[in-house]
C-alpha cells in the first residue's frame, strides 16, 4: 500500500509535468483524486515555484510611462530570481512580486544597486536589446531576456544567460504548447572568440480524441568571434544573436524533417494507418449499428 510520501512524490511528478497552460487543470484534477487534499500544502509553494520557473511562464505588464505600446512580456524564470517570490524586470527597472499560485503579479519594488552587475549592465541592456528584435521577427507570441547576475564572472568578465519563452495556447482547439531555449557565454574574452553553449525545450499537447505529447530537450552549441575593441555594443551583439538564430533554425529544420518522415516509418512501425479494409471507420455509425442490434435481441426475446 502507497505511503502519504509515495502518494506526494506521485502527485508532484504530475504537476511538474503538466502540459504548458494546463497547470492549474492538472492540480484541480488532482485534489479531486485525493481523498485528502491537504496532502498538498506541504509541497504547494514548492512545487508551484518550481512549475513556473521551469517553464518561463511569460506575464503581461503595463508600459512603463513615455515608452510605446500598450504592454510588454516579461519572463519569471530562475535566471532573473532574487528570491521566492521576486523577479527582476529590467525593462520596468524594477523587481516583480510574484504569487505562484494565482500565477500573477501581486506587486512591484525599486531594482536596488546590488541586484544589478553595474559594470556588466550596458552589455546586458544591449545584448537583450538585440534578442527582442529576434524574438520578435521569429516568435510572435515569445518573449525575451537577458540575465547577468551581480557575481557571476570573474574580473571583468561577466557571465550573460539568454532566454526565451514562447507559449502558444489553443485549447478550444485542444491543443497547447512551449517553446523554451536558453544560452549562456562569457564576455569579454582575450581573443575575441566566444562560446555559446545553448538547450532546446519543446513541450506540445494534443487532446483532441486522444491524448498525445511531445517533449524534447536538445542541446546546442555555437563559437562566435566578436570585436576585442568595439565601437558600439551592437559589434558585440549582432554577431551572438545571429549564431543563436542559426543555431535554432537548424534544430527547427531538422525537426520539421523528422516528422515529415514519421508518418512512414515511426508510425507504420506501431499500427495501421487504416484498417485491412483501407477504410476509415465511421465510429458514430457502428455505434448506431450496435444500438441497432441491441434492439433487435431484446425485441426478439
Amino acid at each position: 500500500m502507497a505511503t502519504q510520501q509515495d502518494v506526494l512524490e506521485i502527485v508532484t511528478d504530475f504537476m511538474l509535468n503538466a502540459p504548458p497552460g494546463e497547470f492549474l487543470d492538472v492540480v484541480h484534477d488532482i485534489r479531486g483524486l485525493l481523498a485528502d487534499e491537504t496532502i498538498l500544502n506541504s509541497t504547494a509553494l514548492p512545487t508551484f515555484r518550481e512549475y513556473n520557473t521551469d517553464q518561463m511562464i511569460q506575464v503581461a505588464l503595463p508600459v512603463p510611462d513615455g515608452a510605446e505600446g500598450e504592454q510588454y512580456q516579461v519572463l519569471i524564470a530562475k535566471e532573473g530570481e532574487l528570491a521566492e517570490n521576486e523577479y527582476v524586470d529590467h525593462r520596468g527597472n524594477q523587481v516583480l512580486i510574484f504569487d505562484h499560485f494565482r500565477q500573477q503579479v501581486v506587486g512591484q519594488r525599486p531594482i536596488r544597486p546590488e541586484e544589478i552587475n553595474q559594470n556588466a549592465e550596458p552589455m546586458r541592456a544591449a545584448l537583450e536589446y538585440s534578442l527582442e528584435e529576434y524574438v520578435a521577427q521569429h516568435y510572435p507570441t515569445g518573449t525575451g531576456a537577458v540575465y547577468c547576475p551581480p557575481k557571476a564572472g570573474s574580473g571583468d568578465q561577466a557571465t550573460y544567460v539568454l532566454c526565451i519563452s514562447s507559449g502558444a495556447f489553443q485549447p478550444h482547439n485542444y491543443w497547447n504548447g512551449r517553446w523554451r531555449s536558453r544560452w549562456e557565454l562569457v564576455y569579454p574574452t582575450a581573443d575575441g572568440t566566444l562560446q555559446l553553449t545553448g538547450s532546446v525545450r519543446l513541450h506540445v499537447h494534443y487532446y483532441e480524441g486522444g491524448n498525445v505529447q511531445m517533449r524534447g530537450e536538445c542541446p546546442l552549441q555555437a563559437t562566435v568571434a566578436v570585436p576585442t575593441e568595439p565601437q558600439t555594443w551592437e559589434e558585440v551583439t549582432a554577431p551572438i544573436v545571429k549564431a543563436i538564430e542559426k543555431a535554432e533554425a537548424d534544430f527547427q529544420k531538422n525537426l520539421n524533417e523528422s516528422y515529415e518522415t514519421m508518418g512512414d516509418t515511426t508510425f507504420k512501425a506501431l499500427r495501421r494507418i487504416l484498417p485491412i479494409t483501407r477504410s476509415k471507420i465511421d465510429w458514430t455509425k457502428l455505434q448506431n449499428y450496435k444500438m441497432g442490434n441491441d434492439i433487435t435481441e431484446y425485441t426478439m426475446d
